[in-house]
């Protein structure tokens, strides 16, 4: 939980920004609750009160022109806060055994795997087309897996949705010497370089391991890249394939002259090892060609 900011007129003037939640106590006048308001957004939800009773709750705007009996006490919320809040307890709710959604309560992790792939697929969608409103809605029906998954493990007592938040902060704080610690670090790659580094320290996971984590979570032609990136990041090939247009184009004769699953799943190997060492997304290139593909059949019709 964020702490309550404790602050005074005379802050104002050394804050860019205000820390939320704020309180400001015993605010003297009209000049100096003008001069708080001027530090906040349209939509910043405000609580205004003095010592027995609650004068005002809203927005800015709604504020204006309102009289008041000085002094009093003026809270500012934090917006991230309160909205993260809401969804957690409306997910809670949903997940009352007495008054809760009789689907909700039904549902497992295993159950809701689905819609997690579902969702992400849909933010990426909507990130192709480059349309905030969309982003945002998707973004906020994967958010709600998320915290789906929490509710779910809290009521078993395996984690909660603290702990996950806590454990991600904690990683990008230990991944990122060069920000949070003394590190001097200016280049993509080095930076790639460290956290692959670091990673490997936190997990110990022999290559075996990871290239067999590859292969157990990731579609096909994702983990594919994965194995060919990593081979070349350890600086070894232990696959026997080496890829080049020469080797792509005997594996292709190989593959005409003998179709089957095992020459056809090298030459894809083969194919994707070559866009990714170009920086290519074998994945992501595919489904474009596919989505261009099917445009045009809708052009002819």
């Amino acid at each position: 939980m964020k702490p309550i900011h404790f602050l005074a007129i005379k802050d104002l003037k050394s804050l860019e920004q205000l820390p939320l939640p704020a309180l400001f106590l015993n605010v003297h006048h009209c000049q100096e609750l003008q001069a708080i308001l001027h530090h906040c957004t349209l939509d910043q939800n405000l609580i205004l009160f003095d010592a027995t009773s609650r004068l005002f709750d809203g927005t800015k705007p709604q504020l204006d022109n309102q009289e008041y009996t000085y002094p009093i006490h003026l809270y500012m919320a934090d917006p991230v806060r309160e909205s993260y809040q809401q969804l957690v307890d409306i997910v809670a709710q949903l997940r009352h055994p007495k008054t809760g959604c009789p689907w909700d309560l039904a549902q497992t992790p295993a159950s809701l795997t689905p819609y997690i792939i579902e969702e992400a697929y849909e933010v990426v969608h909507a990130i192709d087309t480059g349309q905030p409103a969309a982003i945002q809605e998707e973004l906020g029906d994967l958010l709600l897996q998320v915290v789906l998954q929490a509710q779910i493990a809290q009521e078993s007592g395996d984690f909660s949705l603290v702990e996950i938040a806590s454990g991600i902060s904690e990683k990008l704080i230990r991944r990122h010497p060069h920000v949070f610690g003394e590190l001097v670090v200016n280049d993509v790659a080095v930076v790639r370089q460290n956290w692959e580094a670091i990673k490997q320290q936190e997990q110990g996971h022999s290559l075996a391991e990871k290239l067999n984590h590859y292969m157990a979570t990731f579609p096909a032609l994702i983990a594919a890249g994965k194995i060919y990136q990593k081979l070349q990041t350890q600086g070894t090939n232990n696959l026997g394939i080496s890829i080049n247009p020469q080797t792509i184009q005997a594996q292709l004769d190989t593959f005409l002259n003998q179709p089957s699953a095992e020459n056809l799943g090298r030459l894809l190997f083969m194919l994707v090892g070559l866009g990714t060492a170009h920086q290519l997304d074998s994945n992501l290139a595919l489904a474009a060609v596919n989505a261009h593909l099917v445009k045009q059949l809708d052009w002819q019709n």
